[in-house]
């Protein structure tokens, strides 16, 4: 298994889309390491709700259904520290 300096940090990039046309958004996004290396397999989790997602080889994950609003989304994943960054959803905004 290749260590990557600096594994202790995530860089969580979040880009809050939405559905048009619905009640609902979704939050997709892309979790890396400082150096800019997909973290396969990280945990997406929105805070305060049972809303999850886990990252795909590349890093990217997807949270659909996402009622509008301001969450917080914490990553995790092991050999990581956990980071959380503040989004805002809003349904049918484009």
């Amino acid at each position: 298994m290749r260590r990557i300096v600096g594994c202790g940090f995530l860089a969580v990039l979040l880009l809050p889309l939405t559905v048009a046309a619905q009640a609902t958004g979704r939050i997709t996004g892309r979790i890396t390491t400082d150096a800019g290396q997909p973290v396969p397999t990280a945990q997406v989790v929105l805070q305060s709700t049972t809303l999850r997602a886990l990252a795909d080889t590349g890093g990217r994950y997807v949270i659909a259904n996402v009622p509008p609003g301001t969450y917080t989304i914490r990553a995790t994943a092991l050999g990581h520290a956990p980071q959380q960054l503040e989004v805002s959803v809003t349904a049918g905004a484009i």
